[in-house]
């Protein structure tokens, strides 16, 4: 069905299969009943310093306004990238007024870059995807990509998936205003998915062991290579056995911030 006349935090998805090339099977779409909206995305060590702040300042902001922010710890990387994870959760307003302030802090980081440090490309947002949940996000044929994508004039790309790594890097291109609307539709088709919640709020994967990434669905290259971590062996069985706990080092979600998510 068209998108154009759906509340962007209402759609209903219609239950879609894999590509012919393999076996069908249908997605089970469970409503969100807490009120609660997540996403979860990666950005440049700039980005992530302006987002928390001196001295947390930033960061504290944030979370009063009703929501929830969490950001990896310095150095803690999505794995086989040099960027960090962050998670941002609370009312759906409150997830965009979040996601704005971050786009912000992407754009002000691409025109001021550090002297020495990584570039921040602010025509782009990376979010990080369950890798079950991306074909959600494509549809059969690319159709619900290409209807969400013609509505907002941003684009949708799913980049390689990483062997060992649960989840994928979903990149949402052009402007700023474009890839907001965009990155609102897929807000409500992600959440809509108890796997992309179980783990959205997971930032720490230090424990995961990442190989190079491989040819999958989508297109896009693949996340640059980071400097290789010491990992700490995790048995993997099942989104949620793998984002376990989250660490010390992890920055944000409060005892008063975090919002638990509903197991089905």
């Amino acid at each position: 069905g068209s998108l154009s006349h759906t509340s962007p935090h209402n759609l209903l998805l219609v239950a879609m299969g894999e590509p012919a090339a393999k076996r069908s099977r249908a997605f089970v779409d469970v409503p969100v009943t807490d009120g609660i909206y997540y996403m979860k995305m990666m950005v440049t060590e700039p980005v992530a310093a302006a987002i928390i702040g001196k001295g947390g300042s930033n960061l504290r902001a944030m979370q009063e306004m009703g929501g929830a922010v969490k950001i990896s710890g310095s150095g803690v990387y999505f794995p086989t990238s040099s960027n960090r994870p962050v998670s941002i959760g609370g009312a759906p307003h409150v997830v965009g007024e979040l996601l704005q302030i971050i786009l912000d802090r992407q754009v002000e980081a691409s025109v001021k870059p550090p002297a020495n440090g990584p570039t921040t490309d602010a025509s782009v947002l990376n979010l990080l995807v369950p890798n079950c949940t991306v074909s959600r996000l494509i549809g059969p044929g690319g159709e619900v990509r290409n209807e969400m994508c013609s509505q907002t004039g941003a684009k949708l790309s799913a980049r390689d998936r990483i062997p060992g790594v649960l989840e994928r890097v979903v990149s949402l291109s052009g402007s700023p205003e474009q890839i907001y609307a965009l990155a609102q539709l897929v807000m409500d088709k992600m959440n809509l998915c108890p796997t992309f919640r179980e783990g959205a709020q997971t930032v720490d994967y230090r424990h995961v062991h990442a190989g190079a990434p491989t040819k999958g669905k989508g297109k896009g290259a693949a996340a640059p290579r980071a400097p290789a971590q010491q990992p700490v062996p995790v048995s993997q069985h099942g989104y949620g056995a793998v984002q376990q706990a989250y660490g010390g080092s992890d920055q944000g979600y409060g005892g008063a911030q975090h919002y638990p998510v509903s197991q089905h």
